[in-house]
């Protein structure tokens, strides 16, 4: 019976997708590469969408639902976020079946098949590590030999991860603008209280505003850091997982 929901309602999202694609109107180019991608994941069960970030440490965005799961690809951070569609290709794969099981369970039946889908933050765009690489591999074969996607890999002990609700992934923002040094690194675990950088005013160098220090208002892990040296007013310099 969930088999065949599932196949409708994969074919009912499929045609939407085309439809929009073909439109008279057309669509913009974020468009198309959105919803062709939406289109070729529609009919998977296990969704990775692999990422690179500027200045980043590996993490990796999880549904509610699967977030003890998630720390089966070894990786330090999982962030674990709503079942709700804010646009990312990993949301777009879980939610229409966490929303048909919402109206389900409305209707007091139960519901149960769900994809499992991943945004994997694979660290800086801007280095490459292969023996990193090689770990990166190893942690996502884990996961599919757990999963049973796969057969012959042998299962990794387990490691220390660390689940952090969304609600804690907290974005810090530059008060000042001028030339940053960042003492904090991506992975680094830091304090409350803790300078993370020092902001640079090439205009002020004669006075006691030259250097100003960037202050972390939480305890947590340093995910990633604005990727330039110059800063503006407002820019996001560091994102945190709050502890």
């Amino acid at each position: 019976m969930e088999d065949d929901i599932v196949f409708k309602l994969r074919l009912f999202l499929k045609q939407q997708l085309e439809n929009k694609l073909e439109s008279q109107w057309g669509v913009n180019t974020a468009q198309y590469l959105n919803s062709t991608l939406q289109n070729m994941a529609i009919e998977a069960d296990l969704v990775l969408d692999l990422h690179t970030g500027p200045s980043s440490t590996r993490h990796i965005y999880s549904p509610n639902f699967l977030a003890e799961q998630a720390t089966q690809f070894q990786i330090e951070t999982v962030i674990s976020i709503p079942e709700k569609f804010a646009g990312a290709l990993d949301e777009a794969s879980f939610t229409p079946l966490v929303k048909l099981a919402e109206l389900f369970a409305k209707q007091g039946l139960t519901f149960e098949y769900r994809v499992q889908a991943y945004t994997v933050e694979l660290g800086s765009q801007e280095n490459i590590c292969l023996e990193q690489a090689k770990m990166d591999a190893d942690g996502i074969l884990n996961y599919l030999q757990t999963h049973q996607f796969i057969d012959g890999f042998k299962p990794l002990p387990a490691k220390d991860v660390t689940i952090t609700d969304l609600s804690q992934y907290r974005t810090l923002f530059s008060k000042y603008a001028g030339m940053v040094e960042y003492l904090a690194k991506p992975g680094q675990i830091v304090q409350k209280g803790q300078v993370l950088a020092r902001v640079l005013n090439s205009l002020e160098f004669d006075t006691q505003e030259a250097i100003k220090e960037i202050v972390s208002p939480v305890s947590g892990i340093v995910i990633l850091h604005y990727p330039s040296a110059a800063v503006q007013i407002g820019t996001q310099l560091f994102k945190i997982a709050a502890q």
